[in-house]
């Protein structure tokens, strides 16, 4: 029964070495994005909604500027024009 045993261990040995090959271990992972382009001359919806959102930045950006100057306590711009 011992032999038995043995010979069917090195038989499974030996066909899950032949056939299991472990793989290398890739750390480096890739994405893949998708990049999709809207021109803004057919798509009006979205050019208005672009439009509104430099609206919106710019006046914040004009706000957050008063409100370092007011801050710092010097409100002065340096107009070069």
């Amino acid at each position: 029964m011992q032999v038995k045993k043995l010979i069917l261990f090195l038989f499974v040995l030996l066909a899950l070495n032949s056939f299991y090959q472990p793989i290398q271990t890739n750390n480096l992972r890739y994405k893949h994005t998708i990049v999709t382009q809207i021109n803004l001359d057919e798509d009006t919806l979205t050019k208005k909604i672009l439009e509104y959102n430099n609206r919106i930045l710019f006046s914040e950006y004009i706000a957050l500027n008063i409100q370092i100057m007011i801050i710092d306590r010097v409100i002065e711009t340096n107009n070069t024009s």
